[in-house]
């Protein structure tokens, strides 16, 4: 994530998996494996958990969650933290800690709520049931729903029109969209008065302005 935000070639990401599942979730023989005296050692495992949902997060650049099948635990709140989520029609989503005696991780506690509420939320942590791609959708938890042999060509094209536009705006709107959940109405106008000020000093501001004047589709370059 650090080097794609680095990288101005970069105008989008897709993170998909492979084979016939997204992520079956935490690997339970290398969580049986910490020392169970030793907290240390396993907050520092939580602590790397942390770090790649927020490099995922604050990525501001479109990324785009290709969920091919199975999505689990802490892999389901890696898909929650892309901007748009994909799923095939045989994906399947669980939040499965409560099977194995856990409270979510990665970020869950946090997004869920946000996105479909808490009377939607505490069932899918307490009873741990998977959810199919079609009622992920109806929940508010996926973006759209397209059949398998069709998912990673559908996450390209939808990755090469993102990143046809202006990204770097894309990016800024992301943060404001991000961070703006925790903010009054008052703040938030003023920190979008702040990136609109940055937006209007960008090369793809230009652009737009010229190409609506000529009357011809804009070419952005993210700057």
């Amino acid at each position: 994530m650090q080097d794609a935000g680095r990288d101005p070639d970069i105008r989008a990401v897709i993170l998909k998996g492979e084979g016939n599942a997204f992520s079956a979730g935490g690997n339970i023989k290398e969580i049986e494996s910490f020392p169970s005296g030793d907290m240390n050692e396993f907050q520092d495992f939580m602590m790397l958990v942390k770090k790649t949902i927020l490099d995922l997060h604050s990525l501001e650049k479109p990324v785009i969650a290709a969920v091919n099948g199975a999505a689990y635990g802490a892999v389901f709140n890696l898909a929650l933290a892309c901007d748009v989520i994909l799923a095939s029609e045989k994906a399947r989503f669980c939040q499965v800690f409560v099977h194995v005696g856990l409270a979510p991780d990665a970020g869950s506690t946090y997004l869920l709520p946000r996105m479909i509420g808490t009377p939607r939320t505490f069932p899918l942590i307490f009873l741990g049931e998977p959810v199919s791609a079609q009622e992920a959708q109806i929940m508010g938890l996926i973006s759209k729903v397209v059949p398998g042999e069709k998912l990673e060509e559908e996450a390209l094209t939808l990755a090469r029109k993102l990143a046809q536009g202006p990204t770097r705006a894309m990016g800024l709107a992301k943060r404001l969209v991000y961070t703006g959940l925790g903010k009054s109405l008052s703040d938030q106008l003023d920190e979008e008065a702040n990136v609109q000020t940055i937006c209007r000093l960008t090369e793809d501001h230009r652009e737009g302005l010229r190409a609506f004047k000529e009357k011809r589709t804009p070419g952005f370059k993210g700057k």
